[in-house]
């Protein structure tokens, strides 16, 4: 596969996850999935198959390089970044999926295995220094939302600029 230690860093972090992992071995005999969620299933169905000898992720790598030419070249890559491809590969392709199963007259609300197994709740909470009133604001979060925040090349520090100043 070249050098693809990226994508086996990512892959060994996706299968220790026990509801991902689960989730793929349960629906091991899905049809109509799309090309990332396709190529995981097989990849995690394989990885827990009793048979010897390695697993290859080809089929996995070359769904992302598709999507992502900047995988398809075999060369080094971070594995926060196809990590996130990935998550949002399965996102985007099950999120379809459930508005096909909508359609046809299913009206349940349908989580993705991205949403259920790396979601969450944030929870921001805010003290007034004078009056000592505590506010808190909760708001839904997930992996690959939290990921492209924080990896975003535009996101300036946190940091405030120093006060200016003018005298007379």
């Amino acid at each position: 596969l070249g050098n693809t230690c990226f994508l086996n860093a990512a892959l060994q972090n996706l299968v220790a996850a026990t509801p991902w992992r689960a989730h793929f071995l349960r629906t091991a005999g899905a049809t109509g999935d799309g090309p990332f969620t396709s190529a995981l299933r097989k990849f995690v169905v394989a990885m827990h198959a009793d048979s010897p000898g390695a697993v290859s992720p080809s089929a996995l790598l070359s769904a992302v390089g598709k999507k992502h030419k900047r995988f398809s070249g075999r060369a080094q890559q971070d594995s926060h970044e196809v990590l996130r491809q990935i998550l949002e590969g399965v996102r985007a392709e099950s999120a379809k999926k459930a508005g096909a199963k909508r359609e046809n007259g299913d009206g349940a609300k349908h989580d993705t295995v991205v949403d259920i197994t790396f979601g969450g709740r944030l929870r921001s909470t805010v003290v007034c220094l004078q009056c000592l009133a505590v506010s808190a604001a909760h708001a839904a979060s997930s992996a690959a939302v939290a990921t492209a925040v924080a990896s975003s090349p535009s996101r300036r520090s946190a940091t405030p600029p120093p006060p200016t100043s003018t005298r007379s």
